[in-house]
């Protein structure tokens, strides 16, 4: 009697462990098979200079499971043609977004009406606002001052006139690139020129070309590249800057940039796409930031292991 007890006991007891470890382990599958939909909003989205950014944001997706939705976009004048997509893809179904403003000064708090701060990661775009929402990007300012330093460490430079296009000035990071550029050159006790935002107002300038020309963002080196490989103009002045695209890592290695800081931009895709999976999970905080890297290259450099990791990045 009392053995049939304690093996009913026992087949009970058995039973019970069973039942609690399959239920586990369905919990846990069918967690770890949410998939999340995220859509990725950039400016100009066909333009390779986000190459290197979408080869991280897949890798990093592909590792967290999530379903990217690049958008296709055009070159954004107005922050409220990005809000407009952002509010849509949010109603098309999209769990998250990750998101380059083209202005950041966010008046009224717009942004943070259109989705939550555990649905967001924002790239190479602070926000104005004190509060926060998760960020990847590099330090704005170290590239200036980087962009600065190349162009003191270029040899008999006193005497010579530097002219800056200073890209997006509506981005608090295309602000801090501007600080830490002019802060590096005034205190080296150099002049500026001038300092021009539109294309406009740099072709007026470039009448009288300047011995060196600084470019402080991507679409801004692309800009000086059209003005000095096209038309015929070739004006004999030194240009340096940041650059993203093929076409400013060509030029770079035919001697027509003589320096440039080049972020690493599958990190930031990587990074940003992996932030986005631990919000959605609620493992990370809404205002976590990560800050990449970048390196400042010459032709001479550029074919260096490091510098190679960061222009040519190979998936694996």
């Amino acid at each position: 009697m009392n053995r049939d007890r304690l093996y009913l006991g026992f087949v009970t007891a058995l039973i019970v462990t069973v039942v609690i470890y399959t239920s586990y382990g369905l919990l846990n599958s069918e967690k770890k098979d949410t998939h999340y939909v995220v859509s990725v909003i950039v400016s100009n989205s066909g333009s390779d200079r986000w190459n290197a950014f979408k080869e991280g944001l897949n890798q990093g997706a592909d590792e967290a499971g999530l379903y990217l939705n690049v958008v296709s976009a055009p070159a954004f004048s107005r922050v409220e043609e990005e809000y407009g997509i952002i509010g849509r893809e949010l109603e098309n179904g999209a769990d998250g977004v990750i998101v380059a403003l083209c202005d950041t000064s966010d008046l009224g708090g717009r942004i943070s009406e259109l989705v939550s701060e555990d649905r967001v990661v924002l790239i190479d775009s602070d926000l104005d606002l004190e509060g926060g929402h998760a960020l990847v990007q590099p330090d704005a300012r170290a590239i200036g001052e980087a962009i600065a330093q190349m162009i003191l460490d270029e040899k008999e430079t006193a005497g010579k006139t530097i002219g800056v296009l200073t890209g997006n000035q509506q981005t608090l990071a295309g602000r801090k690139r501007l600080e830490g550029f002019c802060k590096k050159i005034k205190e080296a006790g150099r002049e500026i020129r001038f300092c021009a935002e539109t294309d406009k107002q740099f072709q007026e300038e470039m009448k009288a070309a300047p011995d060196i020309l600084a470019a402080l963002d991507s679409d801004a080196m692309e800009m000086a590249l059209d003005w000095l490989t096209g038309g015929g103009q070739m004006p004999d002045c030194s240009l340096y800057g940041e650059g993203r695209s093929e076409r400013a890592v060509y030029y770079l290695d035919r001697g027509r940039i003589q320096g440039m800081v080049v972020p690493d931009e599958y990190a930031m895709g990587y990074e940003s796409a992996q932030l986005i999976q631990k919000q959605l999970e609620h493992t990370e905080s809404s205002t976590t930031q990560i800050e990449t890297g970048f390196i400042s290259v010459t032709k001479e450099k550029m074919y260096d292991k490091e510098a190679e990791k960061i222009l040519f990045p190979v998936v694996h």
